[in-house]
């Protein structure tokens, strides 16, 4: 909601944007591949607290840069993030709506949660952006992250985990790369219009390096 204000202020492409808001779920999706083995080793709320925690900063950074390159890395970041308090919340829903963990019981009021609650936040920071400056979006945004650290602190139990999984045989490198390629593909497609697609040498080497790495 606040993006128009943010490209206009600092006077670059729009491109540059879009790329961050793709870049928000190519990090949900890598750290959804290792959700599973991280709820393993931490604790729901360890989890919980950890996300909220780097939410709250890297949002921090989205908020006080006028680099779209560092907003873009930012917004990488802030998605693989995102997942480890989201997870949680998905798994006790889970649990309200389905004692069988069936998750197509879930599934409509997830949707209608996320949907919902996506226009609705694009709407108040639209409102905030064009009324006062897209600025005062963030700080309805750190209000509300600190207000469910809060919450999290007195609702989230600390269990113990009966068994530890080890994390070394995480293979972080091909995770690594996994997300290159992606970020180099997201490249590709925003700015394909922009650099005139294969006319631009940029375009060519992105394309090249980026069926390379995921053959690596």
């Amino acid at each position: 909601g606040t993006a128009v204000d943010m490209f206009n202020e600092q006077g670059v492409y729009t491109e540059h944007f879009t790329m961050a808001y793709n870049a928000v779920f190519i990090g949900m999706a890598l750290n959804m591949l290792i959700a599973q083995r991280l709820a393993e080793r931490y604790t729901n709320k360890t989890l919980v607290m950890t996300g909220l925690t780097g939410l709250l900063l890297l949002n921090i950074i989205c908020a006080i840069s006028n680099n779209p390159y560092l907003t873009i890395a930012t917004c990488f970041v802030l998605g693989f993030v995102k997942v480890f308090a989201l997870g949680e919340v998905y798994l006790e829903w889970l649990k309200i709506w389905s004692k069988k963990f069936q998750s197509s019981r879930l599934y409509p009021f997830l949707y209608f949660m996320a949907l919902g609650g996506t226009y609705f936040t694009t709407w108040g920071t639209s409102y905030l952006a064009y009324r006062y400056n897209w600025h005062y979006a963030y700080i309805v945004i750190f209000i509300s992250i600190l207000l469910c650290m809060i919450s999290a602190l007195f609702f989230f139990k600390n269990i113990k985990l009966k068994k530890r999984i080890p994390l070394y045989q995480l293979d972080l490198p091909g995770l690594a790369l996994l997300g290159m390629a992606m970020m180099l593909i997201n490249y590709i497609f925003v700015y394909g219009k922009v650099e005139d697609w294969f006319s631009s040498q940029k375009i060519i080497f992105a394309t090249w390096l980026a069926i390379f790495v995921l053959l690596l």
